[in-house]
């Protein structure tokens, strides 16, 4: 799958659909290795496309869908946390916010969060 870009939240690799649908399920990687009938490293290798793309889309299949079945702003917001590769504590640190907030506004979808990662140049189309 071609990108258009980094900041471009809808515009997904595999393994990042792969890491969505499980956060939408709320499923560990353990968790999801065993629906799948992998190992736990494979599935971490999946999402951070270190594996094929074809065998992370291909895993999808086999996840349930996810109730509601679509990304929140908040979901979003957490995907661009994980591309910029701060991590919970370095996002938390930039927002101004708490680690324990940072994760409220992630499940809230809090606006706040959402223009942060705007004003980073991140698009939530």
């Amino acid at each position: 799958m071609p990108r258009k870009g980094m900041k471009d939240l809808s515009d997904r690799t595999p393994g990042e659909e792969l890491w969505l649908r499980r956060r939408l399920l709320g499923f560990s990687q353990e968790e999801a290795a065993l629906v799948l009938g992998v190992a736990h490293s494979t599935v971490a290798s999946w999402e951070a496309r270190k594996g094929l793309a074809t065998k992370a889309a291909e895993a999808l299949g086999g996840l349930p869908r996810p109730p509601g079945g679509r990304a929140t702003p908040g979901d979003l917001a957490a995907l661009a946390r994980r591309r910029q590769g701060w991590g919970s504590f370095g996002t938390a640190e930039r927002v101004g916010v708490s680690r324990m907030t940072l994760f409220n506004w992630e499940r809230a979808s809090d606006e706040r969060l959402v223009a942060f990662w705007e004003g980073r140049g991140f698009s939530f189309g």
